[in-house]
């Protein structure tokens, strides 16, 4: 392979360059974006509320922009009952004021019985298939499903990872993973270091979001930080009939306040 073939002469770049995005500050378009969380911790359910935004054309949680609306999704499902997402995703798309049946042939699932593996060349298949289906959005969820890797080897992680450029490149791809066990370090850690396993995996994302459930209730905080977004996002919600909505705190304790002094 000639080298020379893949310079690319700094006069050819804008400089006023400025990402796109999926769905404003939280995934970048064209890019990598990961969604961390423990298990239980509405990874998933988070995912299809931010990809149904983007194709609904709604704000998500009421206040980030959804990007250019996406064509066409592929859904590498390594967990979920097939019957199950899909059912979940129509129950989405009606709560948020839409049908999936408007966008018939637009959204195609890949379970993990067709044996996806993205640390072979078999992944060769998954570019072909993402490339002649015209998708510009691809979820794998979760990842630990698609290879046979040691997530804490960096060698290893960069392998599965680099071969997923040719996706990203041509489309915004989303990856769910599980969030590392908490040490005393935790609390200092940049939210994609806080992933699972080596941290070369937060070397290649735009975007690292941690999605943190308070136990034994719908309370969530989601805590962003892309590379490229002017601001970094940190947002209490509450989970309330299959929607994401926000918590407003301050007034919750001002709530809770005024009923103490009312004695109810």
């Amino acid at each position: 392979m000639a080298l020379r073939e893949h310079l690319t002469p700094l006069d050819s770049l804008a400089a006023d360059w400025k990402p796109s995005w999926f769905i404003e500050n939280i995934w970048q378009a064209n890019a990598l974006n990961f969604l961390y969380g423990v298990p239980r911790a509405r990874k998933t359910t988070m995912r299809r509320y931010l990809m149904t935004c983007n194709f609904l054309q709604q704000e998500a949680f009421g206040l980030y922009k959804p990007g250019a609306a996406y064509q066409r999704a592929l859904i590498l499902l390594g967990e979920e009952i097939l019957e199950a997402e899909g059912a979940y995703l129509h129950q989405t798309f009606e709560r948020l004021g839409g049908k999936a049946s408007g966008y018939a042939g637009r959204v195609d699932i890949l379970d993990a019985t067709a044996g996806v593996r993205l640390d072979t060349p078999a992944v060769d298949d998954l570019y072909k298939l993402v490339e002649e289906g015209g998708y510009d959005f691809v979820a794998i969820d979760p990842l630990i499903n698609f290879h046979r890797q040691n997530e804490n080897d960096a060698a290893s992680m960069a392998n599965v990872l680099a071969r997923l450029k040719p996706i990203w490149r041509r489309a915004t791809l989303v990856v769910i993973h599980h969030e590392g066990k908490p040490n005393e370090n935790t609390s200092f850690r940049t939210v994609g270091h806080r992933a699972r396993g080596s941290s070369a995996m937060p070397g290649y994302t735009a975007s690292n979001c941690l999605l943190q459930r308070t136990e034994g209730t719908d309370r969530h905080k989601l805590i962003v930080e892309a590379k490229y977004a002017p601001e970094r996002v940190s947002l209490d919600l509450q989970f309330d009939n299959g929607l994401w909505k926000r918590l407003n705190l301050e007034q919750q304790a001002l709530d809770m306040q005024a009923a103490g002094m009312s004695g109810n």
